[in-house]
């Protein structure tokens, strides 16, 4: 508490000090359309502020290379237009203000790309005002402390989260992940995630039917929950909650990378002897680190395109600059897994799967999808699950991890393997000001969180998972049943997680009860 007023005080403190003092940044000049150098700089950083002030938001997590190097593209972006403009203008005033309007307008985050044409009209007619009616100078001499005491404030909020994360002490951490196992198990261990596959209640609303799949599994001596709940309804956290075997909300860090690089299932799997891998289709967090995990694989396409997204968001410049090949992001994932399948050291492979997540990329037959069968429906700032193509890649996801089934049980260990979904179907979603919507969101609950689960292990305990009514609860049986741990089951929630997720610190959420 005291270090949040300490922050806020000092942060009013600078914005007043640069409001009250403009001169301090003012160089005067005969003719009054030349900029100094230090304006320039100062813009040119300003123009990348939603950058610094998302870098300042994580300083501890975001690598620093990363946010530099976004920093300094916007700030040559800022030099560019700037050059542009005078070249038009013969004018630096104009040209800094034409500059930082149209970066603006790349910077705003829009629901779909066809608001593209709404943000381009809205910094044209700006613009045309600025020119006619805009005492260029006078507000360049404005603006510059407005600029100044903004970047303060963001570097005052890096140095309060770094110092707020360090208070957390590192004994307190590995206390919280000190769990050990007291027995240790001999099988390969594979666990399947499987992004928003819902389960059967959710499939028989939609008007589908995956008893074809769960037959199968059952066949093979799965024991299959075909209606397990998903604690959370956002991937990262979810994945964050069942490696921990707990809420976030109970956890010592203050990010999902956090939980996962110091997960308790991952760390008993270390202490057992186990070779861990974790595989994403979809770095949902960039920050996932080698330590107790051995080996890490995100396709570069991934790669690429969750940067893009972490500093630009969804605006015009993560629109103009993201060209994803989402079939060579999955193909080269599904060629690595089966490379990892084939190593013979004792293992457990963490595998996430973007499917049958949107973009729908393939149909049930595995033909690449385009148009309207690409994604789902996006109208009136809400999206509508696009129930054909979802069922269709579904299917597909489905036929494709068989297929990964029938690899493993070919090899000579039998293995224990876990597949599952870490949320359920988002069969309507509002892109934009969701705690507007609850009472919409409420009649929905019962498809966010339903999902499925099937277990295979040749010597399963079947009492130890009466109490699995949730994602997190089966982890903890599964603990308890595999590495012999004695950790207490915990009451059944269901947290819908507001946008934007920041940190675990920070989530903003409502119960979900249904």
């Amino acid at each position: 508490m005291f270090l949040g007023y300490f922050w806020n005080i000092l942060s009013a403190i600078f914005f007043c000090v640069f409001l009250l003092y403009p001169r301090i940044f003012k160089k005067e000049n005969k003719q009054g359309v030349h900029l100094d150098i230090w304006t320039l700089v100062l813009f040119s950083l300003f123009s990348a502020y939603k950058i610094i002030y998302f870098y300042t938001l994580n300083i501890t997590k975001i690598p620093f290379l990363f946010a530099t190097g976004f920093i300094l593209l916007f700030a040559i972006l800022f030099l560019c237009l700037f050059l542009l403009f005078k070249a038009i203008f013969k004018n630096d005033n104009k040209s800094a203000i034409l500059s930082l309007i149209w970066l603006s307008a790349l910077n705003i985050d829009i629901a779909y790309i066809e608001n593209f044409y709404i943000n381009i009209g809205v910094a044209s007619f700006v613009s045309i005002l600025a020119l006619k009616f805009l005492n260029c100078e006078k507000f360049i001499s404005t603006i510059k402390p407005f600029c100044a005491a903004l970047l303060v404030f963001a570097a005052i909020n890096g140095v309060y989260n770094y110092f707020l994360y360090n208070i957390q002490t590192k004994e307190h951490k590995e206390q919280y992940s000190s769990t050990k196992p007291v027995k240790i198990p001999d099988r390969d261990i594979y666990i399947f995630l499987l992004d928003a596959h819902a389960g059967s209640r959710t499939l028989k609303h939609l008007g589908a039917d995956n008893s074809k799949f769960f037959n199968k599994l059952k066949k093979s001596g799965f024991f299959v929950f075909e209606d397990m709940e998903s604690n959370y309804n956002k991937t990262i956290i979810s994945i964050s909650s069942f490696l921990n075997m707990d809420y976030v909300q109970n956890m010592p860090y203050d990010t999902a990378s956090d939980a996962v690089n110091n997960a308790k299932l991952l760390k008993m799997a270390k202490l057992s002897g186990y070779k861990i891998y974790y595989i994403n289709s979809w770095p949902m967090d960039l920050h996932i680190k080698e330590g107790i995990i051995d080996e890490i694989y995100t396709s570069d396409h991934s790669v690429y395109e969750s940067i893009m997204e972490l500093f630009l968001g969804k605006s015009l410049l993560f629109y103009l600059f993201n060209k994803n090949d989402n079939t060579k992001k999955i193909s080269d994932v599904f060629k690595y897994i089966n490379s990892v399948i084939k190593k013979d050291k004792k293992k457990l492979v963490f595998i996430h799967l973007l499917m049958p997540h949107p973009p729908y990329v393939f149909n049930e037959n595995g033909n690449q999808n385009s148009g309207a069968d690409y994604m789902d429906f996006e109208t009136n700032g809400k999206s509508i699950l696009n129930k054909k193509s979802y069922i269709n890649y579904m299917k597909y996801t489905d036929t494709r991890v068989l297929d990964f089934i029938d690899e493993i049980f070919s090899k000579n260990r039998r293995p224990i393997i876990l597949i599952m979904g870490d949320h359920g179907a988002r069969t309507v979603e509002f892109l934009q000001n969701e705690e507007k919507y609850e009472n919409e969101i409420k009649k929905e609950y019962k498809y966010y969180f339903n999902t499925f689960l099937a277990y295979y292990n040749p010597d399963m305990q079947h009492e130890i998972y009466n109490n699995s009514g949730s994602i997190v609860n089966f982890y903890i049986n599964f603990s308890n049943d595999i590495f012999g741990t004695k950790i207490k089951n915990v009451e059944n929630k269901h947290y819908y997680l507001l946008e934007p997720i920041t940190t675990i610190s920070k989530l903003k959420s409502f119960e979900a009860k249904y």
